[in-house]
């Protein structure tokens, strides 16, 4: 009898920790977690990346490493297709740029938002409207005043045809009737010296990337296109607030695979939003002139359904998704 009922203990135990969803989430993860990046090494994706995985690491967010794989290629293409192919993969996950989701809007790939999980946002980069300091307007008013005296009669420089910058100058252009001429470079650092060159009259980008211009006098930003005034440009007025109501948030987040387990969503929407309140990261906002924008996966899956409608439309608008 006594063996009999040890017998049935321990069967009753093996049932329990078979069963348990508690001791089978814990057991996540056992091996490094490959974290995509569409950049080349040195990209500001790559960039992104590494930093992330690094501050991780450092602040001991997860019991494994992030191991930064570069599938570059494409505006984005090569990386969206690995990922996804790489179904119920709990141990890949995708860093994403607006580019990915223009990548998407323009069906580039044969894939949708559905093809991954979103697990969380992180980052949003800032858009500035930036000028010459010897431009002949001030502020925002004058600005668009001097686009509307003639068609197309500010040039904007650019990086490329559908990103951040783009998909801004268009909302603006919507909401104000005035119309610019879009100069497309290769580089953003070349849309940069073209407006430092006095070659275009404008540009819509990032603060970091024109930090030290501006620190140096030769560049003055007219307003910035997010909701609230930056930080560090508190004198800086929002483009709402001088009358354009209009903003954009570039976002930078993480994706994972399609039909990821639940419990490696949880772990790792939990250790990225712990990696959020450290030291570390609110250097790293700092440094590279970004703001905290971090979503859980069920906020951010909304956001991006949102966003990804508007950039289709957006983008259909500006001739950029090919009619099939």
């Amino acid at each position: 009898m006594n063996i009999l009922c040890r017998f049935s203990v321990a069967l009753f135990l093996v049932f329990m920790f078979l069963g348990s969803p508690t001791i089978v989430a814990a057991a996540y993860p056992e091996k490094p977690i490959e974290f995509v990046t569409h950049s080349a090494p040195g990209g500001g994706s790559d960039i992104f990346a590494r930093r992330v995985a690094d501050m991780a690491a450092q602040n001991k967010i997860f019991s494994v490493p992030l191991v930064v794989v570069n599938k570059s290629g494409g505006s984005g293409a090569v990386a969206t297709g690995y990922v996804a192919t790489k179904k119920d993969e709990p141990y890949m996950i995708f860093a994403t740029t607006i580019s990915i989701y223009t990548t998407l809007a323009k069906g580039e790939v044969n894939v949708t938002l559905g093809d991954y999980t979103p697990i969380c946002a992180l980052v949003q980069d800032p858009n500035i409207l930036a000028v010459r300091t010897e431009a002949p307007y001030k502020n925002v008013k004058e600005f668009i005043a001097a686009a509307k005296k003639k068609r197309k009669g500010l040039n904007q420089g650019l990086a490329s045809l559908g990103a951040t910058d783009h998909i801004l100058s268009h909302r603006i252009q919507k909401i104000t009737g005035a119309e610019f001429n879009i100069v497309s470079f290769k580089q953003g650092t070349e849309a940069n010296m073209a407006l430092l060159g006095g070659h275009v009259d404008f540009g819509l980008g990032n603060p970091s990337e024109m930090a030290g211009q501006m620190e140096a006098g030769k560049l003055r930003a007219l307003a910035t296109a997010t909701d609230k005034r930056l930080p560090y440009l508190p004198k800086v007025p929002t483009l709402k607030e001088e009358g354009i109501d209009v903003s954009i948030a570039q976002i930078r987040g993480i994706w994972g695979t399609k039909n990821m387990p639940k419990e490696a969503v949880q772990y790792l929407e939990t250790g990225f939003n712990r990696l959020t309140k450290t030291e570390a990261w609110k250097k790293y906002l700092e440094d590279e002139l970004v703001l905290d924008a971090f979503m859980g996966s069920a906020e951010y899956s909304k956001w991006l359904e949102k966003e990804l409608k508007n950039y289709t439309q957006e983008l259909s608008e500006l001739g950029l998704i090919k009619k099939k």
